[in-house]
């Protein structure tokens, strides 16, 4: 996943580029320019949505993602994305995402019935774990991202 601190870096390659063209391009429009070439709408929704915060969950749209449900591996993709409204008391940076998962995975625990899922809505804090409306974790480690 992208940074704030990488778009910066990008838009100061990028001013460089131009530069060697003798092509002016002030730092804003690069910035503009980056962010929009990520899939935002302009620079201010680019840093309002991505927040250099070590180890925190920033996902971003067609972002695949590693984890584990219910100790079952899983791998897919983010489908979509939104934050949660009301936000949360104990965790308002938390996400509403839905993850498209290559293999279904199975909701129910028990040995005699199975109830495949190709994909499924979570609610997700700030390290990639599930939590309940109010932002609490949601007590049976249903679902944790480990990577993209």
């Amino acid at each position: 996943m992208i940074t704030i601190t990488q778009i910066k870096a990008g838009a100061k390659r990028l001013r460089s580029f131009f530069s060697d063209k003798d092509i002016k391009l002030s730092h804003s429009d690069g910035l503009e320019a980056m962010a929009f070439a990520h899939g935002f709408r302009d620079w201010n929704t680019c840093s309002a949505t991505l927040r250099d915060s070590e180890g925190s969950f920033r996902p971003l749209l067609g972002d695949r993602v590693i984890g584990a449900f219910r100790d079952q591996s899983a791998v897919g993709q983010i489908t979509a994305l939104s934050m949660i409204s009301p936000k949360p008391k104990y965790a308002p940076d938390a996400l509403k995402v839905k993850i498209k998962f290559d293999s279904p995975v199975d909701v129910i625990t028990s040995e005699r019935m199975q109830g495949l899922r190709s994909y499924m809505w979570l609610f997700l804090d700030n390290q990639g774990h599930t939590i309940d409306r109010l932002g609490r974790p949601d007590g049976n480690g249903c679902f944790r991202i480990d990577g993209r």
